[in-house]
């Protein structure tokens, strides 16, 4: 044998390239049109027509016109699963230049979730070396596991940044951190929108080639992951070689362009064949007839008369010769090759030990030199498809199979499970159980897309159809697509005794439980349980105790658990730390707290022992919850720390029930504010995870935080929207008792909840009815049936035109007055004002508002927090000079209801006057002073008559001449009996008439109820002037005489009929009496001054009329 160079070129990729001037020019025509969206040209032709070699011709010269290149073998079974192809795609790209910040770290968000046993690191993680910001991140590590999230990373790569002075900038976007809220189907796409972003980025001054070879390799496999990601490749040309036109439609059919490549012309065939050393021209131009211009016989003829053969052949017979002539160790080699999927010098050596064939470097170069040995990626070559079926079929069966054993070992040794596996099935040797072993060792190095490989090889192997649907259901469960697990396992009965049946009824049962059947994943777990054996039968049994406790079936639950427990002994830490959550959790439910505490901590040390993440980031989130009940301001600090792990994993339902956690415990503490802040994070987080059962609990504290800001309509929704949603999933019937329990309370009972209240009790037993009134009591913080009918019960009362006050202890339990005649403009529930306005009045005001603690809706009552000081009109009653801070305190109430935005209001009466229409919402008020008059104008027209209130005592009132001016919250009845004053501050009550209305109008009924000496008034109104925003001043002076005429008639009117009524009713003492007469007389004769009266009424005479 001669000496021969140790390095070989690929030979039918470096002989000339002849002729195929029409698809040269088709591609100069399409680069010509790239940046105005994607365009696709697809070159077809049959085997060995010479499509990859076009594809290097035109590769080569797109680089030397600039642009940057990749090439996508489909050939390579990993290159058709979309997270390998775009892994390849990247590191070429990378290494001319493309920076893939984005796209890495949405990669390693999807390999973690896909890996969730790994950490990041530069040995596991693909171009992990070559990513700046994945080597960025586990540099700043310090040598600490990195467990990639899109915050976390994110985080990391800010740190990286800020110890490095020179750092270039990395395109971070906000949706970008927003991965780790995606499923796993969605993220997966994710990562192809990001690596198309980046290349797009990069390529707005130097564009891109992407050449796609042995499309038909895809045939029978989904390739809607490769149509995504060529639509997304706008700033580029993307050249697609295939054996027939890609068959995709619609949009598509604008975008690509098809290319037939036909036989080399005859002039190209002799070019070749004497460029080949073939002289003789009778002899290429019969090579050149019978090879029908396909170049792959071109080129074999070429080797075929390099080892001596020659004459005149057909199509056929250049295989034939080819065969015939070469050396027979070289044949024998080829044979056991094509074999092979994919070889390299290391296959081709223990090949060889295994045949007794020579296996040295020079018989390598030998063989790979030929024409149609190809690259198949950048380690691993291949042989042609037609040399390939021609070789096989010189093997016979059985020795086709000894070859699968050999390379089986092969790539068993070398870690490549794929081709293992794969050799395996093709020997017919792999058992099911194997093959599924196979499966999960390729799952754990390569997640759920790393056996999409293998589910393609076993599509028409029947003896292992139900492995192959095992699989692709894991697979579906993994990525997230729960609809396809569910068609892959609905309407076949369970098989058990072989481990394709018992896992494919696991996978059944998980689809079932995230889809949200309930009932149907507890009968699948029951019976795999039952019937199952090995890991599948505790799996099984550990969600079906799962359910048996999130349905209330404790101790159904705690049975299996034992059992369970028996079956792993110590072996599996984490399955052992599973199964003490799952108690931990039936306690909590149980309210069992003690025993939570135990199980918790039994869960953790197993954790620990398995240094399993998932498991002790989910412990840091159930001891926030278990501390939100036991002791809630410890529970604050360990539910931050809960929020900050789980943000760090991306774990959003986990992340959920920390802000949950974290909610209550603020809930506890009377934070209110707070506890609504995180509650509204909480939320956030559980819907994006779909987590139903979470969010509906999230719903149900919301309704407690609802009920404690004395808003019990809005409670009772959200506590009938979390039963509705805890029914419909089937869990937490104890949940249900206290929702139930807090309707009660707020006198809102439902019919729906009542029934589900009443499975509950089937259920649980009714020893559960107290133990979920305590809870319900213990998050409204107070108990609210025992304070009113503490109130009822008590002689003492303060009472005005409206409602009855009683202090309980340290508490006010107010409650409307039956039957009181309504003589003022309501639009609000008072509660519902309070709430609004307690954040804004008393949240480092000083506390202007009553705190209101509860309301209930039937009977009516509120519970405020007592508040202690003296009412002003006992210190500063009418011709008394108000203590100092007062007038300031007044104006500074005015300023701050006028900031409250209106969106956070009770919403106003239809037909309420437009936002600015003073004029509107005075004739509100004049209305409700009219319907006043009419009421008691013939009850008490002697009365009236005597008193000199005219038939039309609003005549006077005119509102046309009112300016526009904006409106904010009024309180409508600020005066003397309505502030408590104490160490310096005031404090407003009674806001049953507030009204979205006409700022002047609240400094009118102001001014009308406090009779302020002439310096006060001015005071007053100077600090009012300076302290409301201009627009809601504007001609102030004329506006408020016009409201102050309507007061005062009103007064008369009203307080006639008021004070008749408590005079003759002889509950008053004689200087009670008299301080009413006075205050009628006043009133009557402010009225009387709009009335054109001649002369004052005396007081004698009214108490003549007022007295009968």
């Amino acid at each position: 044998m001669a000496f021969e160079p140790r390095f070989h070129r690929v030979a039918a990729l470096e002989r000339r390239f002849v002729d195929r001037e029409g698809p040269l020019a088709a591609v100069a025509e399409e680069l010509a049109r790239i940046g105005g969206g994607p365009r696709v040209l697809n070159l077809t032709g049959i085997g060995g027509i010479g499509k990859s070699r076009l594809l290097r011709e035109i590769r080569d010269r797109v680089e030397q016109a600039g642009h940057r290149t990749a090439v996508l073998d489909l050939q390579v079974p990993a290159l058709r699963q979309q997270a390998d192809a775009l892994a390849v795609l990247r590191v070429r790209l990378g290494q001319q230049g493309v920076r893939f910040d984005r796209y890495d770290i949405a990669y390693a968000v999807l390999w973690q979730r896909l890996h969730p046993h790994l950490r990041i690191n530069e040995r596991d993680l693909p171009f992990a070396r070559e990513s700046e910001v994945l080597s960025s991140a586990v540099d700043v590590a310090s040598g600490v596991p990195v467990f990639a999230t899109a915050v976390g990373l994110v985080r990391l790569l800010d740190r990286a940044r800020a110890g490095q002075r020179r750092r270039r900038t990395l395109r971070i976007d906000a949706a970008l951190k927003r991965l780790d809220e995606l499923p796993n189907a969605e993220l997966v796409d994710a990562v192809t929108y990001y690596f198309a972003e980046d290349l797009r980025d990069d390529s707005r001054e130097r564009p891109y080639t992407i050449f796609i070879d042995a499309y038909e390799a895809m045939r029978g496999q989904d390739d809607t992951w490769l149509q995504d990601l060529v639509a997304q490749l706008d700033r580029g040309l993307t050249v697609i070689a295939s054996r027939e036109p890609v068959p995709w439609d619609g949009e598509w059919e604008r975008v690509v362009r098809t290319v037939p490549i036909g036989g080399l012309p005859l002039e190209a065939r002799l070019e070749l064949l004497a460029d080949g050393g073939i002289d003789d021209p009778r002899e290429r131009r019969a090579i050149a007839a019978a090879s029908e211009g396909v170049p792959f016989y071109l080129h074999l003829a070429v080797d075929t008369r390099s080892r001596g053969a020659g004459g005149v052949v057909s199509e056929a017979e250049i295989l034939r010769r080819f065969l015939q002539h070469v050396d027979a160790a070289e044949i024998r080699f080829l044979e056991l090759l094509s074999v092979a999927r994919l070889f390299d010098f290391e296959v081709f050596r223990k090949l060889a030990a295994a045949f007794d064939l020579p296996g040295h470097r020079m018989a390598w170069e030998s063989l790979t030199s030929y024409s149609f040995v190809y690259p198949a990626g950048p380690e691993h070559l291949q042989l042609h498809q037609l040399m390939t079926g021609a070789l096989r079929e010189r093997l016979s069966p059985e020795v086709q199979r000894d070859v699968h054993r050999v390379l089986r070992a092969i790539w068993d040794e070398r870690g490549n499970l794929h081709e293992a596996a794969y050799h395996g099935l093709a020997a017919g040797d792999l058992t099911e159980a194997e093959l599924l072993e196979y499966a999960d060792e390729i799952k754990t190095s390569g997640g759920a897309r790393g056996i999409g490989g293998l589910l393609a090889d076993l599509r028409g192997r029947p003896d292992m159809a139900d492995a192959a649907r095992c699989l692709e259901a894991e697979q579906a469960i993994l990525l997230g697509n729960i609809e396809q697990a569910g068609a892959l396992t609905r309407g076949r009965p369970l098989t058990f005794g072989t481990p394709a049946g018992e896992r494919l009824a696991v996978a059944a049962g998980h689809a079932r439980r995230i889809a949200g059947d309930t009932a149907a994943a507890l009968d699948i777990y029951t019976r795999t349980l039952e019937h199952a054996s090995g890991g599948c039968r505790l799996d099984a049994g550990l969600w079906a105790a799962d359910l048996h406790m999130a349905q209330g079936r404790f101790e159904h639950a705690r049975r299996i658990v034992a059992e369970i427990r028996d079956d792993c002994g110590d072996r599996d830490a984490e399955l052992r730390g599973d199964l003490a959550r799952l108690l931990y959790l039936a306690d909590r439910f149980c309210y069992d707290f003690d025993g939570a505490r135990r199980h918790l901590d039994e869960a953790t040390r197993w954790y620990a022992e398995a240094r399993s993440v998932f498991g002790q980031s989910a412990v840091k989130t159930n001891e926030a919850e278990l501390l939100a009940w036991t002791d809630p301001r410890a529970a604050i600090p360990a539910a931050v720390e809960a929020v900050e792990v789980q943000r760090e994993l991306g774990a959003l339902h986990e992340l959920g029930k920390a802000y949950t956690a974290l909610a209550q415990a603020q809930l506890l503490l009377g934070q209110l504010r707070e506890s609504a802040a995180s509650l509204e994070l909480a939320c956030d987080a559980l819907e994006r995870a779909r987590y139903r059962s979470g969010r509906a609990r999230a719903e149900l504290l919301r309704a407690f935080l609802l009920a404690r800001r004395g808003l019990p309509v809005k409670a009772a929704e959200s506590a009938r929207q979390a039963v509705a949603e805890l029914q419909a999933v089937e869990v937490y019937p104890t949940l249900i008792l206290v929702a139930a329990r807090l309707l009660e309370v707020l006198g809102l009972p439902d019919p729906d909840v009542e029934r589900a209240a009443g499975r509950a009790r089937a259920v649980l037993g009714e020893a559960f009815d107290g133990v979920t009134a305590e809870r319900a009591d213990q998050l409204l913080g107070l108990r609210p049936g025992v304070l009113y009918e503490a109130a009822v019960r008590s002689p003492e009362a303060a009472a005005g035109f409206y409602n009855r006050n009683v202090r309980v202890g340290d508490l006010l339990v107010r409650a409307p007055i039956a039957g009181a005649d309504g003589m003022d403009l309501k639009i609000w529930p008072e509660n519902e004002v309070l709430a609004a306005i307690g954040p804004h009045l008393n949240d480092g005001t000083g506390g202007r508002v009553p705190r209101l603690l509860f309301a209930s809706a039937d009977p009516p009552y509120q519970i405020h927090e007592f508040v202690t000081g003296e009412v002003l009109d006992g210190v500063a009653p009418r011709g008394v000079r108000v203590p100092e801070h007062v007038v300031g305190d007044v104006a500074d109430l005015f300023r701050l209801l006028a900031e409250v935005p209106s969106r956070e209001l009770p919403v106003p009466p239809d037909g309420w006057p437009d936002d600015g229409d003073t004029v509107a919402f005075a004739r509100r008020l004049s209305t409700v002073t009219g319907q006043v008059y009419e009421t008691f104008r013939h009850d008490y027209a002697v009365e009236f008559r005597g008193l000199g209130i005219p038939a039309a005592p609003l005549a006077p009132v005119r509102w046309d001449s009112l300016t526009r001016r904006p409106f904010c919250l009024l309180h409508s009845d600020v005066h003397r009996k309505n502030m408590i004053v104490a160490q310096g501050r005031t404090v407003f009550l009674d806001w049953e008439l507030a009204l979205w209305g006409d700022p002047v109008y609240e400094l009118a009924v102001h001014l009308h109820k406090m009779s302020y000496f002439d310096d006060e008034r001015d005071a007053l109104l100077a600090r009012w002037q300076r302290a409301m925003p201009p627009d809601m001043t504007r001609a102030w002076r004329e506006d408020l005489q016009t409201y102050l005429a309507h007061e005062r008639v009103k007064s008369a009117i009203v307080d006639t009929v008021r004070y008749t009524q408590l005079v003759r009713s002889g509950t008053q003492s004689p200087e009670q009496d008299r301080h009413l007469l006075d205050k009628l007389t006043a009133k009557l004769n402010a009225a009387g001054t709009y009335w054109s009266w001649t002369r004052p009424i005396e007081r004698a005479h009214v108490e003549r009329v007022v007295r009968g």
